[in-house]
């Protein structure tokens, strides 16, 4: 799990995940006990993603990460 304002990273198995319909429910992710060491957080703007890249402390490789951007609606308002 990423939180990219904290630029925190959560390790979550899938077994502790549990699907809900087309959706999953979970007990709170976000525990001291599951934070992985990070470095190098690189967040950019890439047009239609945003782009984020970090370094995984305990291996040494780089994670990086493509969300795309919501639509914009408000034309539809």
């Amino acid at each position: 799990m990423l939180d990219t304002k904290a630029k925190l990273v959560y390790e979550v198995s899938p077994s502790q995940l549990q699907a809900e319909g087309s959706d999953f429910e979970s007990d709170s992710l976000d525990v001291p006990s599951r934070l992985l060491p990070t470095t190098d957080w690189r967040l950019r703007d890439v047009g239609p993603a945003e782009l984020i890249q970090l370094t995984l402390g305990d291996y040494g490789r780089t994670l990086e990460v493509q969300l795309p951007h919501p639509p914009d609606m408000r034309a539809f308002y």
